[in-house]
């Protein structure tokens, strides 16, 4: 039997892939990890030079947001973070954690951290409101980033995005549902959101019956709160 003779060229390739392949990928996951490291400790110049070494600006490590390059840059009152990764080439759009059922994107994470104005740039650089972030559940429990605004109580959010594209029947049924059921007082700093939002319901032409805001308790009186400068 002949053994057949291999070509230089293809032999050099093989080894490569056997061997500088697993290095290459180690020496990424180190970096991924560094890149996590500083941005929880907000490292800029730390975050921009692993960038620049190669770090994934959307690296995910292990399950949930925690573990997020972008929901970590998320998670202050800025969006210098999460604006050098985008620059980096992060997508607004990039899965950001995988749980049971779904997973999460770095808009649902501007919305859990309550940052607005990383919401508002996300929006901006074409993040899709409109994302089931849910794609194994059944179409009852349908999870989007405006389910996950009534979720948290967060009536600011969930009225910019109530405008931004047709609501799918679930959530017009769970946005009913959380303004008949949560009733704020007047000097809620979110009244005057959830009463554009039950506008906006009635304008549409979708039944709702809200209860209406309560008088303010004693000694307090209309506020504006503030999550993100």
């Amino acid at each position: 039997m002949i053994t057949p003779i291999l070509p230089t060229w293809l032999i050099i390739t093989i080894a490569l892939t056997m061997i500088s392949i697993p290095e290459l990928t180690l020496a990424a996951s180190q970096f991924d990890r560094a890149l996590l490291i500083s941005l929880e400790n907000r490292d800029l110049d730390k975050a921009r030079q692993l960038l620049e070494d190669g770090a994934d600006p959307e690296t995910v490590i292990g399950k949930g947001s925690s573990g997020s390059a972008l929901c970590t840059a998320i998670d202050n009152r800025g969006t210098k973070f999460l604006e050098l990764l985008l620059n980096y080439g992060a997508s607004p759009n990039a899965k950001t954690g995988s749980g049971r059922y779904g997973h999460g994107t770095p808009l649902a994470c501007s919305i859990e951290h309550y940052n607005s104005a990383a919401f508002k740039l996300l929006l901006d650089k074409g993040a899709q409101p409109d994302t089931n972030l849910c794609p194994k559940c059944e179409p009852q429990f349908l999870q989007t980033a405006l389910t996950y605004s009534l979720v948290t109580g967060n009536y600011p959010f969930a009225l910019v995005l109530v405008q931004l594209y047709p609501l799918n029947p679930v959530e017009i049924e769970k946005l009913v549902a959380d303004l008949q059921e949560s009733p704020f007082d007047q000097s809620h700093p979110w009244n005057d959101e959830r009463e554009a939002l039950i506008a906006w319901v009635k304008k549409n032409n979708i039944p709702l019956n809200a209860r209406p805001s309560s008088a303010p308790v004693a000694g307090t009186k209309p506020g504006r709160c503030v999550f993100s400068t």
